[in-house]
């Protein structure tokens, strides 16, 4: 439940932390590892994620997020989504597409 707004975490490696309900609201973190993070109920309003790793991420009930925001990553292949499905390399792919990238 880390109150992280604003914070700059480029290039941070936090693979397999537990953000969970975390605000990170206006977070730069573009190009951390955030692979295999628990992001369950995590605030990404306006966070940057241009770049970020958030494969096989747990992003269940993520809050305050946008298509947009998430087609900036990385890579979202294995994530468990805010609706709860797990995205494929194909559906990343086509997601890319249709949202921005």
């Amino acid at each position: 439940s880390a109150n992280l707004i604003g914070i700059h975490l480029s290039n941070a490696n936090l693979s397999q932390a537990n953000l969970r309900h975390a605000d990170l609201s206006q977070a730069n973190l573009s190009y951390a590892d955030l692979s295999y993070t628990t992001l369950r109920y995590v605030n990404l309003r306006n966070a940057g994620l241009a770049y970020v790793n958030l494969s096989v991420a747990n992003l269940s009930d993520a809050k305050k997020w946008t298509n947009e925001q998430l087609a900036q990553a990385e890579s979202l292949v294995g994530a468990t989504m805010p609706d709860g499905t797990v995205m494929t390399s194909a559906a990343w792919e086509e997601f890319k597409q249709r949202c921005g990238q």
